[in-house]
C-alpha cells in the first residue's frame, strides 16, 4: 500500500503476487504517477518484473524482466543492493552491479517509458586493491556514488547531469579516522544528506550517524533520542544503527484523493510499520 506518513492516510492493499527480490518507488512525472517497480517471485519458482501505478485506480501491467545479473567484459556483472535508488525528475531507479574484476556499473529503470539502460561509475585507480562495492545515493538532488580508495579515504562522486558518465564530480575525498572505520563491520560509508552549511550526514562503517564538516574535515557523533520511536525491540540510536535502513521523506502538497488515498477523517487509518 503508499502510505502518507504527514497525514497518516493509506491506499487500499494492492496484491503484488509474492515476495519482492528487487524493487523500487518513485515517480513518473511525466504522466504524474507514483509507481512502484517488483521483481516478483512467483508459486511457479519463476519470476516476473511487474510496476504498480498507483492513482484513483492502482493499476499494474508486467514489464521486460530485471536479470540479477548480466554479461560484463570480464564476466558477469551482479547485483549489488536490492532496492533502487530514485532520481527526482528523471523518472528513474538506480541499482548498482559489479562484477570480480571490480567494474562497476549502474542499471536503470525508466518509469515513464517502462525500459533500462545501463551506465558507468567512475573509474577506480589500476593499483586500488579495495573491493568494497561503492553506496549508490542522492545528494544534492544528484545521483551520487560512495568510493572507498586504497583503504585510506573514501571519495564521494556527484553525477551532475543524469546517465551522462563525463558528468561524474568529485565532491569530496573523505580521509579514514579511527573513530569512523570498523574493519571487521565490511560495511561502506554511506551519505545520507548534505547541508546548506555543507555539513554531510552519514552512517559510518562502526554503524553510526556521523556529521562530517566537509569544510574543515571535522567530526562528530550526534546524539540522538530514539526512546519513543515505538521500537523497544531494537537497540537505541545512541548505541548503534544495527541493521536499520534510513530514507529521507520530501513532503508534498499533492492531494491524497489524487492518489488514491483516502482523504476522509472517518476513512483514514493511521499506520505504523511493524517491525
Amino acid at each position: 500500500m503508499l502510505w502518507n506518513p504527514c497525514i497518516g492516510s493509506t491506499s487500499q492493499p494492492v496484491e503484488i503476487g509474492g515476495p519482492l527480490s528487487v524493487s523500487g518507488f518513485g515517480y513518473d512525472h511525466v504522466n504524474d504517477k507514483y509507481k512502484l517497480f517488483g521483481r516478483v517471485y512467483k508459486k511457479s519458482g519463476e519470476y516476473v518484473s511487474r510496476i504498480i501505478t498507483f492513482g484513483p485506480n492502482i493499476t499494474w501491467r508486467t514489464i521486460e524482466d530485471f536479470s540479477c545479473s548480466m554479461p560484463s567484459p570480464h564476466g558477469t556483472f551482479s547485483l549489488v543492493s536490492s532496492v533502487g535508488i530514485f532520481v527526482n525528475g528523471t523518472g528513474t531507479l538506480n541499482w548498482i552491479f559489479h562484477d570480480c574484476f571490480r567494474y562497476v556499473v549502474v542499471r536503470s529503470l525508466d518509469l515513464v517509458k517502462e525500459t533500462y539502460n545501463q551506465f558507468p561509475l567512475p573509474d577506480r585507480d589500476l593499483d586500488d586493491d579495495c573491493f568494497m562495492s561503492p553506496h549508490l545515493c542522492i545528494l544534492r538532488g544528484c545521483l551520487a556514488a560512495c568510493y572507498e580508495n586504497k583503504r585510506t579515504h573514501w571519495t564521494v562522486w556527484l553525477m551532475k547531469e543524469y546517465g551522462v558518465p563525463q558528468s561524474w564530480t568529485k565532491l569530496v575525498v573523505i580521509p579514514h579516522h579511527p573513530l569512523l572505520v570498523n574493519p571487521l563491520a565490511g560495511s561502506p560509508l554511506q551519505p545520507i544528506y548534505i547541508f546548506k552549511n555543507n555539513v554531510l550526514l552519514a552512517k559510518a562503517p562502526n554503524h553510526k550517524f556521523v556529521l562530517l564538516n566537509l569544510n574543515d574535515g571535522s567530526i562528530d557523533f550526534p546524539n540522538i533520542d530514539s526512546s519513543n520511536d515505538g521500537m523497544p525491540k531494537l537497540r537505541p540510536l545512541s548505541k548503534g544503527l544495527s541493521s536499520r535502513n534510513f530514507q529521507l521523506c520530501h513532503e508534498s502538497l499533492v492531494s491524497p484523493s489524487h492518489l488514491g488515498l483516502q482523504s476522509c477523517s472517518s476513512e483514514m487509518r493511521l499506520v505504523k510499520p511493524s517491525l
